[in-house]
């Protein structure tokens, strides 16, 4: 009895565990770490200068740091997209497009 009771509490163990890593804590990531997986895709997607990384990175951490309602959030997005095409080149700009059209 104590064996299939042991067997039990091992197997219900291991289950949440593999439940936490595939959730992989999607929700617990901080402003800093949401700014730094955007800028790595985006440096990569639209090969970013130094000074444009800097720019855009303060527009995300600005962004990501402000608590707002769920609708006021999707017009700040729009706007912050705004902002980060403004620094970027015309080239870069129509691939940030197909970027955000591609994520919808």
């Amino acid at each position: 009895m104590k064996k299939v009771l042991f067997l039990a509490l091992i197997l219900v163990a291991s289950l949440q565990q593999a439940d936490a890593q595939r959730r992989g804590g999607k929700g617990n990531t901080t402003p800093e770490q949401r700014v730094e997986q955007r800028m790595t895709k985006l440096s990569e997607e639209l090969n970013l200068n130094d000074e444009q990384k800097e720019k855009i990175k303060a527009l995300y951490l600005e962004f990501f740091q402000t608590k707002m309602e769920r609708e006021e959030r999707k017009s700040k997005m729009e706007e912050l997209n705004k902002q980060i095409e403004s620094v970027l080149t015309d080239e870069q700009q129509t691939k940030f497009k197909e970027l955000s059209t591609r994520k919808k």
